[in-house]
């Protein structure tokens, strides 16, 4: 097909059109059928829960609507990188599941947060600003940095709590869209080592140092916070607290999520950076 580049949208075209105020908040109305997984939002039962902790469940899945909202949007930038940088064709379907397995989860999140008596919003700023010197880097160097940090490093994170959370929630709703979620991000990890080992070879010895430092950095955010919250010498094989109420409301204990993902870098993250000369 024939594109054609858009008329009339030149200097001034928008000028006197003012943004509506109240876009963020109108963005989660109608959220997408098909992100719903048939879940009965009515059976969700708010007595069945603590207050206190209710209300938490409310801050926190309200902050996983504007989290996801932004995975969609660097997911949205990573297709755009990958096909700026002429990768091979057998990546961009990945990706673009990427973008469409985020979206549902903006909408299964807001929904939730609905059902929890709260009241869902993207970020005040919505745009994504990526900062100048990201932007001005070629598209191949920006796609390999984006697949590291995003998505060997937060998205191999992100599945072992949400794994770890959909397998011990028993309300009916929440786990619901706990479950929708793992099984969205299943396979996201896994193409994103996939990339990155395929990129990787492209690029000269010399250039291993300086991939080496930006996922190391992108680790230690995660394992800074574990570490302050076990302290030094943690035994990270001793038994995970039980925290029955909190997991019901897709919810998390500091030491638990601490434990996990030190394992997870452990057993998991740490290996394979070494085998990929990263770590």
């Amino acid at each position: 097909m024939t594109r054609t580049p858009p008329v009339g949208l030149g200097p001034g075209a928008f000028d006197g059109i003012d943004a509506p105020s109240d876009a963020t908040t109108d963005a989660m109305h109608g959220a997408m059928p098909d992100a719903m997984r048939g879940i009965d939002w009515q059976a969700f039962d708010p007595s069945a829960h603590a207050p206190d902790l209710l209300e938490r469940a409310r801050r926190v899945w309200a902050e996983r609507v504007q989290s996801e909202f932004r995975s969609l949007q660097i997911m949205n930038r990573f297709l755009t990188e990958l096909t700026g940088a002429g990768e091979p064709v057998r990546f961009y379907g990945g990706a673009a599941e990427l973008v469409a397995d985020e979206g549902r989860h903006v909408a299964l999140c807001g929904r939730l947060v609905q059902a929890l008596g709260g009241a869902p919003r993207l970020p005040d700023e919505p745009r994504l600003l990526d900062p100048p010197e990201f932007l001005a880097a070629p598209m191949v160097q920006r796609a390999l940095a984006t697949a590291l940090t995003m998505l060997v490093v937060d998205e191999t994170m992100s599945v072992a709590y949400l794994r770890d959370l959909a397998a011990r929630c028993r309300d009916p709703v929440v786990g619901a869209v706990l479950r929708a979620m793992v099984e969205d991000e299943d396979g996201h990890d896994a193409y994103g080592w996939d990339y990155v080992g395929w990129s990787l070879r492209r690029f000269g010895e010399g250039t291993l140092g300086r991939w080496r430092a930006l996922v190391q950095g992108a680790v230690a955010r995660h394992l800074t916070w574990a570490d302050g919250v076990l302290g030094p010498d943690a035994d990270l094989d001793r038994p995970l607290p039980e925290e029955p109420a909190l997991a019901d409301l897709g919810l998390f204990g500091e030491v638990r999520q601490a434990l996990i993902c030190r394992r997870t870098w452990r057993d998991l993250i740490g290996p394979r950076l070494v085998a990929l000369r990263l770590q």
